[in-house]
């Protein structure tokens, strides 16, 4: 009776544990193409009074600053655009005005996050997520 009870259980869990490996493997890693990172990166607060933001389309982008402070210096002028370059994770904005162009792209919640180096540098310190990370909206 024991033995038939413990051979059921058994066999529940290598089906469980099959289930789950079909379940992992349909999770693989999305790389970043030319198509798939296409779209709007924000912030994600309610309550952001200062920033930056970008959008793909085709090979090119538009990026823009905003900031809560009248007359900001950084902000005239906005949005600038440009192309950029796709090379495995690391996305290049071509344009003098964009603040760290060189970027790694992540996916995070099933959508592409844009990392600045210094966010990078921060996850791995502190091992949480910036608040400035840039996500992809649509």
């Amino acid at each position: 009776m024991l033995r038939d009870s413990f051979c059921g259980l058994l066999r529940l869990s290598q089906a469980t544990a099959v289930a789950f490996l079909i379940s992992v493997a349909g999770c693989a890693t999305v790389a970043p193409t030319l198509e798939n990172i296409q779209g709007k990166y924000e912030l994600r607060g309610k309550y952001v009074y200062a920033g930056e933001s970008f959008e793909i389309r085709g090979d090119t982008f538009s990026y823009s600053r905003f900031s809560d402070v009248v007359n900001d210096p950084s902000i005239q002028g906005m949005p600038v655009r440009g192309r950029y370059t796709l090379s495995g994770s690391t996305i290049t904005f071509h344009h003098s005005r964009v603040s760290d162009p060189k970027r790694t792209l992540e996916r995070h919640f099933g959508r592409f996050t844009l990392w600045t180096p210094s966010q990078m540098a921060e996850r791995t310190k502190a091992g949480k997520t910036p608040l400035d990370v840039l996500y992809q909206v649509r």
